[in-house]
C-alpha cells in the first residue's frame, strides 16, 4: 500500500521538525564548545598576564626589603594577584553563564516556535485529509447510490423489455344464421418472451344499456390457451346471439352486442402474473358488414350512450305528448258524432 500524498507531507513535516531541532541542539553545543576553548585561551592569557604583573609588583614593591620581611612582601603581592584573578575569573564565569542562559532561552523558544509551527502545520495537514477523506467517502456513497440506481433501472428496463405483452389483436364474426354469431378474439403476444399459461374468460350478450354490463362468467367457463410465443396468436371463440325485437331494434333504443374479455397470463420464468381486462361492443348494423367491427368500450363511448339514451328518452317523451295531444283532440269529434 504506497503512501498518500498527505501521508508524505506529515511525514516530511515530522522529519523537518527532528531536523530542526538536531540542528539548533547542535549549534547549543557548538557554540558552548566554542566558548568554552575561548575560554580557556583566554584563562591562560590572563594567568601569565598575571604572573608577570605579579612579579613586577614584587620587584618594585619588595626590592627594598631583605629576608623574612621581602618574601612576605612577595607572597602578599602573589595573594592579591590570585585574589584579584579569581574575582576575574568569576565575573567572566557570570558573564558567560549570562550569554550561555540568554543564547539557551532564545534556542529553546526558536526551538518551541518551530515545533508549535510543525505541530499546526501537521494538524491542519491530518485536518486536510480528514476533510479530503469526508469527501472522498460522500463521493464513494454518492458514486455507489447512482450505481445501484442504474442497475436498478437497468433492471426495471430489462423486465419490462423481456416481459410479455398480450393483447386483443382482432375481433371477428362468422355469420351462423340471420341473428346469430360466433364471435373470435385473437390474442397476440407484442412481447419478446414467451407468455405461459394463458387463459381467458369470454363473456357475449346483448344489451340496451352498456352502463349496465353482466359479471364475467365464472371459471368454470375458463378456456385454456397454454402458451403464446412471441408475435403469436390464440383465439377464443364464444357465440352471440340476438333475438328478433333486439335485431330490429330502432336508433333511439339500439341494442348493443357487449364482448367482455377477461385473461391471465404469466411470464417465462412463471414468478409473475399479468391480468388484463377489455371490454368491446357493436350493433347489428356492424355485424352485417362485409367485415364486422368490434368497438373497445371506453368513456367516450359510453358517453355517446348517454347521449343516445337522453335523446331517446327526450323522443319518447315527445312521443307520448303527441300521443296524448292526439287523443285530446280526436275525443271531442267522436263525441259529437255519436250526438
Amino acid at each position: 500500500m504506497g503512501w498518500t500524498p498527505s501521508n508524505t507531507t506529515i511525514g516530511r513535516g515530522i522529519l523537518f521538525a527532528l531536523g530542526g531541532a538536531l540542528g539548533t541542539a547542535f549549534g547549543i553545543l557548538l557554540v558552548s564548545y566554542i566558548g568554552d576553548i575561548s575560554s580557556h585561551i583566554h584563562a591562560k592569557h590572563a594567568a601569565r598576564a598575571y604572573e608577570t604583573s605579579a612579579s613586577i609588583e614584587a620587584d618594585h614593591n619588595c626590592r627594598n626589603l631583605t629576608g623574612a620581611d621581602k618574601a612576605y612582601c612577595q607572597e602578599q603581592v602573589a595573594r592579591s594577584a590570585r585574589e584579584q584573578e579569581r574575582q576575574e575569573y568569576e565575573l567572566d564565569a557570570d558573564q558567560r553563564q549570562a550569554i550561555w542562559s540568554a543564547a539557551s532561552g532564545t534556542a529553546a523558544a526558536f526551538s518551541l516556535l518551530f515545533s508549535l509551527v510543525t505541530i499546526a502545520a501537521i494538524y491542519f495537514t491530518y485536518w486536510e485529509q480528514r476533510y479530503s477523506n469526508r469527501v472522498q467517502l460522500a463521493n464513494f456513497l454518492d458514486s455507489r447510490r447512482r450505481a445501484r440506481q442504474s442497475l436498478a433501472h437497468a433492471q426495471t428496463v430489462s423486465h419490462y423489455q423481456l416481459r410479455p405483452y398480450v393483447f386483443v389483436d382482432k375481433i371477428s364474426a362468422d355469420r351462423l344464421s340471420d341473428r346469430m354469431f360466433r364471435v373470435t378474439v385473437w390474442l397476440k403476444n407484442f412481447g419478446q418472451t414467451p407468455a405461459r399459461h394463458l387463459e381467458a374468460i369470454v363473456t357475449s350478450y346483448v344489451t340496451y344499456d352498456l352502463h349496465k354490463l353482466k359479471p364475467h362468467k365464472t371459471r368454470a367457463d375458463l378456456i385454456e390457451l397454454d402458451t403464446a410465443a412471441p408475435n403469436a396468436c390464440r383465439r377464443a371463440m364464444v357465440p352471440l346471439r340476438f333475438t328478433e325485437k333486439q335485431w330490429e331494434s330502432p336508433a333511439y333504443d339500439q341494442a348493443w352486442g357487449v364482448v367482455r374479455i377477461k385473461y391471465r397470463y404469466t411470464d417465462d420464468s412463471g414468478a409473475n402474473t399479468f391480468d388484463e381486462v377489455f371490454d368491446y361492443h357493436t350493433t347489428p348494423s356492424e355485424l352485417t358488414r362485409d367485415e364486422p367491427t368490434f368497438y373497445l368500450l371506453t368513456r367516450s363511448r359510453l358517453r355517446r350512450s348517454e347521449n343516445v339514451a337522453k335523446r331517446q328518452g327526450e323522443f319518447m317523451l315527445h312521443l307520448k305528448r303527441r300521443r296524448r295531444a292526439n287523443r285530446k283532440k280526436t275525443e271531442p269529434s267522436k263525441k259529437g258524432k255519436e250526438g
